[in-house]
């Protein structure tokens, strides 16, 4: 599985403080080790474009989107879990995401 990190994903991450870095970036760790543990918390993101974008609980305050296929996983976003992850600016962020994915698919395709 091949994995990568968004410029939105390490943009975002900035933002947190240092402890909360510090479980963001376990968490990615523990992803690239093992996506599939069951102590991962994936939930599927379904009111994007896109229906390969998932939510990947910190804790019970911090969520990070991955852009996850059987390939791939893409760290594109983290930020704090405002209680309705779908919500406008989530969606908005996402459809914008997977415009950006099709853009350097485009790019990127033989």
């Amino acid at each position: 599985m091949e994995f990568r990190i968004a410029d939105t994903f390490t943009a975002s991450l900035c933002k947190l403080t240092a402890d909360e870095q510090k479980l963001v970036k376990q968490t990615a760790f523990d992803a690239q080790v093992n996506p599939s543990s069951p102590g991962l918390r994936f939930h599927k993101l379904d009111r994007g474009r896109d229906k390969n974008f998932w939510s990947l609980s910190v804790g019970m305050d911090i969520r990070i989107i991955v852009h996850r296929t059987a390939q791939s996983l893409l760290f594109c976003y983290v930020d704090h879990h405002d209680g309705n992850v779908q919500n406008f600016s989530h969606i908005e962020c996402l459809n914008r995401l997977d415009a950006s994915l099709s853009r350097v698919r485009r790019k990127f395709s033989c």
